[in-house]
């Protein structure tokens, strides 16, 4: 077998869910309610996530207190987004948040996914494709007929989710992030 068939192998593999001892979610829309938890969340799942990838000072720095501010915006009537969160029991374990490209220069029928992320013990449970799935959902029915993302060119993880999943990269761009600069990649995918 080559080392491309490998690769390909792998992938494949990794699209299959595993089950994960205690991740039984529900995944419903996010309320104005669920601000608080979502900024911890948040918080939470970039400390695990980025770890190895930003810095540490930066990541242990992030408070649940700096992100409250932007998920009372999203989950108000301010924003034109929609917000899903996966529930296991009381607590929230992953979301993600999309809505219309809001930048000028895109054109009417994009959408964005702004954010998906997931708690370390629900990663290879299918908790995180299920809410993309729901996500690519809600743009299509918001009449977009294609969407976008951002990931740091470094995060092998995620970039693996989206390209199983069929998003393509078609640009990138250099970000500060706490202090140093990493590239991001464009994903795109149709709907």
């Amino acid at each position: 077998m080559t080392s491309s068939e490998d690769r390909r192998i792998s992938r494949a593999r990794s699209a299959v869910p595993r089950e994960a001892e205690g991740v039984s979610e529900e995944i419903r829309q996010a309320t104005i309610d669920d601000a608080p938890a979502l900024a911890d969340l948040h918080v939470r799942c970039w400390q695990e996530a980025y770890a190895g990838q930003l810095p540490q000072p930066y990541l242990d720095g992030l408070t649940a207190e700096g992100r409250l501010g932007m998920w009372r915006s999203l989950l108000s009537d301010e924003w034109p987004a929609d917000a899903l969160v996966a529930v296991d029991g009381a607590d929230l374990i992953a979301f993600v948040a999309v809505g219309q490209e809001t930048d000028p220069a895109s054109d009417p029928g994009s959408g964005i996914v702004y954010s998906i992320y997931a708690r370390q013990r629900a990663w290879g449970t299918g908790v995180g494709r299920s809410l993309m799935d729901r996500g690519l959902r809600a743009l299509r029915e918001r009449g977009c007929y294609e969407a976008s993302l951002w990931v740091l060119e470094t995060n092998d993880r995620a970039r693996r989710f989206y390209e199983v999943g069929g998003w393509i990269v078609d640009g990138s761009r250099i970000e500060d992030i706490g202090g140093e600069s990493v590239r991001e990649l464009r994903y795109r995918i149709s709907l």
